[in-house]
């Protein structure tokens, strides 16, 4: 159990976050997903933290490409 204990620890701090720039946020997801992020988290060996985090970072940066280059198009219509 002390091994298991270890291994958390060194896990979430290989993928941490300066606790001083985290903020909560609450959120509600089928159990079905819960369980499988966890089961990811530790197939991969790091936390859901980081998880949702690099997912998030993904999804705001297309959703930023995309508006950027929708911008881009109206822009150089000639409008």
């Amino acid at each position: 159990a002390e091994a298991f204990i270890t291994g958390a620890e060194e896990r979430a701090n290989r993928h941490a976050v300066k606790t001083e720039d985290l903020v909560q946020i609450g959120n509600r997801v089928p159990k079905a997903l819960r369980q499988r992020l966890k089961r990811a988290a530790l197939n991969k060996d790091t936390t859901i933290n980081a998880i949702l985090i690099d997912a998030l970072e993904n999804w705001l940066k297309q959703a930023e490409d995309q508006e950027k280059s929708r911008s881009t198009a109206f822009e150089n219509d000639g409008l």
